[in-house]
């Protein structure tokens, strides 16, 4: 048993154990649980990252319910949330969420921080919901590879912009910024709509019995036969047929008729017609 015991030690001082914690090493990442708050509170909470590198992981999903206050023990520009899966900021009208870099209690009070921190990172195939949420300190408090991202009814102090997937800056005013509704899939990544099929379109009816067709195409108003426009074309028939019979039987006695020869005895012929 005592041989047991020393090898035991051995194998432990020849492999030093690692810190599991971020208290004994805050490079490590610490990951957020599935729910940080009680839902529907109306009083302040205090969540704080021990670690500089914060995560949540792929296929996971953590929710922030109001009154929760978030920042960072060791606050610095290297602070970051990484969103691997999907993160909720779920504050509303009367008690909000707040995500900073440090807390300010100097007043006593449960202050957010001005201490700036490096912000949310929302990686390929994350989602960030945020609402009623209030985010203090990070120069650039979202940046996102991801188009599934809703910011509503929160604001941001100390912000110049939220970087988007293709590159571009939202930006936003420094000292302080709202953004009421901002959903960059609705935006920027539109669900595209399938083809709909074209049907043919027939003056018979569809798919109605022999009666019902007899009482639909008795009730539809039919054009009457002599309508002004057959009137009027007929008439101008009638009056070309007219005018040309006219006009034939006029010219008939202006083509000229060759005379006769003068009877024996008498003088000569008269000319055709004769003058008058």
């Amino acid at each position: 048993m005592i041989a047991l015991w020393i090898v035991v030690l051995c194998l432990a001082a020849g492999h030093p154990a690692k810190a599991n914690t971020c208290k004994d090493n805050r490079k490590e990442s610490q990951y957020l649980p599935a729910g940080i708050g009680l839902e529907n509170s109306k009083r302040k909470s205090r969540f704080v990252f021990l670690c500089d590198t914060v995560e949540v992981k792929a296929g996971k999903t953590t929710q922030v319910e109001s009154g929760v206050m978030l920042y960072f023990a060791h606050p610095q520009r290297g602070n970051v949330i990484h969103v691997y899966g999907t993160l909720i900021f779920k504050g509303n009208k009367e008690t909000w969420v707040y995500l900073s870099g440090s807390l300010d209690t100097a007043r006593g009070k449960m202050e957010p921080g001005s201490a700036p921190w490096g912000g949310i990172v929302v990686e390929p195939g994350g989602q960030l919901i945020m609402e009623y949420t209030g985010v203090w300190g990070a120069p650039t408090p979202v940046s996102t590879l991801s188009w599934d991202v809703s910011i509503k009814n929160s604001f941001f102090t100390g912000a110049n912009g939220i970087r988007k997937p293709d590159g571009t800056l939202l930006e936003l005013e420094p000292n302080f910024a709202a953004l009421n509704d901002v959903n960059f899939r609705r935006a920027d990544e539109p669900t595209a709509l399938a083809p709909v099929p074209l049907e043919k379109k027939s003056d018979k009816p569809q798919g109605l019995s022999a009666e019902e067709k007899a009482s639909v195409l008795a009730k539809t108003p039919r054009k009457p036969f002599w309508s002004r426009n057959k009137i009027l074309g007929l008439s101008g028939i009638v009056i070309a047929i007219g005018a040309g019979g006219y006009y034939l039987s006029q010219s008939h006695d202006d083509v000229p008729r060759q005379a006769k020869p003068a009877a024996a005895g008498m003088g000569a012929a008269p000319t055709f017609p004769p003058d008058r």
